[in-house]
């Protein structure tokens, strides 16, 4: 059986319904994976444009793994790429993985998309993602998911 998506009518008409029942449309982020195959450019089109008129944010998630398809944000019309870990856990040691995503980033730049370094994991990593001028970072470095927000300090135990 196969897992229902944002294509499927019926998981599409339950979002809109929950969206337009709990009015916070303005905080929810749809993430669509990059490494999906995607079926149908019209059917996906469809669902973010049903989204964004509750005003949904739409992310490409894992940007950079296997064949990326730099054309896909344009098709889309995402507000963010979030860059696969993969790359970023590998970014202060592998010049490959830095030139790939120093390409991606200016990229997005120019296209208004905001940038997520996923998997940051040290501090010599979040120095290239700074190096890099990627808007956002996540991972280990950082904290790892909690019940509780915490300072960034609280969750690495570093000095303010």
């Amino acid at each position: 059986m196969a897992t229902p998506d944002i294509t499927d009518p019926e998981t599409l008409a339950l979002i809109l319904e929950h969206l337009q029942k709990g009015k916070v449309g303005e905080r929810v982020i749809c993430k669509i994976l990059e490494s999906d195959g995607i079926g149908s450019y019209d059917d996906v089109l469809h669902f973010i444009e049903k989204v964004r008129s509750f005003e949904c944010q739409i992310v490409i998630d894992d940007f950079g793994t296997g064949y990326s398809d730099f054309s896909r944000p344009l098709k889309l019309t995402v507000d963010v790429i979030k860059i696969d870990g993969s790359l970023i856990h590998c970014l202060a040691q592998d010049h490959t993985a830095f030139l790939v995503t120093k390409g991606i980033v200016p990229f997005a730049r120019s296209m208004g998309i905001k940038t997520v370094a996923e998997s940051v994991h040290s501090e010599a990593a979040q120095d290239r993602v700074m190096e890099l001028g990627i808007d956002f970072s996540q991972g280990e470095d950082f904290g790892m998911p909690a019940v509780e927000l915490l300072s960034r300090n609280e969750q690495t135990g570093r000095d303010k």
